[in-house]
């Protein structure tokens, strides 16, 4: 399973949303059989505001029709600096998809002003996939799979 920034991924200044775009990645399957990712951990490399602690309710993942991966979010931790997502996406054989991480900044008390996110599936440990290696998409190591940096206007 290979995991990588999707060219279209958001960068440079991105304004404050319900549900706004801030990171894609494109993973893919090079194996013949069909995958499921049980569960999924981004790291935001440049922090999380103070003000996220462990609320879950700013982050969900969606696929590139805009549909519900079948992972939802378990954990945050502005501490960490980590956002967990846990259930199940299977990526078919031999196949992509791409996933897109969504965070609801509309509070500017907690995402003010020059907030920055940089977002990565940091470690392959960080992707759970079952009877598949993460990182390796047969000819390239792809982990850590870092996004562009975005700013909050």
């Amino acid at each position: 399973m290979e995991a990588k920034k999707n060219v279209t991924s958001p960068s440079g200044t991105v304004a404050h949303g319900s549900a706004a775009v801030y990171a894609i990645w494109d993973i893919s399957n090079v194996t013949n059989s069909d995958l499921p990712i049980t569960s999924l951990t981004l790291t935001s490399k440049t922090g999380l505001p103070s003000g996220v602690a462990t609320n879950t309710a700013y982050f969900s993942l969606v696929d590139e029709n805009d549909q519900s991966t079948g992972l939802t979010v378990a954990s945050a931790s502005s501490t960490a600096g980590t956002v967990t997502f846990s259930g199940s996406m299977t990526i078919p054989a031999a196949s992509s998809k791409s996933i897109k991480l969504r965070v609801n900044t509309t509070n500017t008390g907690i995402w003010p002003l020059g907030t920055q996110m940089h977002w990565s599936i940091y470690a392959a440990a960080d992707m759970t996939v079952t009877d598949g290696t993460v990182g390796w998409g047969g000819t390239v190591w792809s982990i850590p799979a870092d996004t562009n940096i975005v700013t909050l206007p």
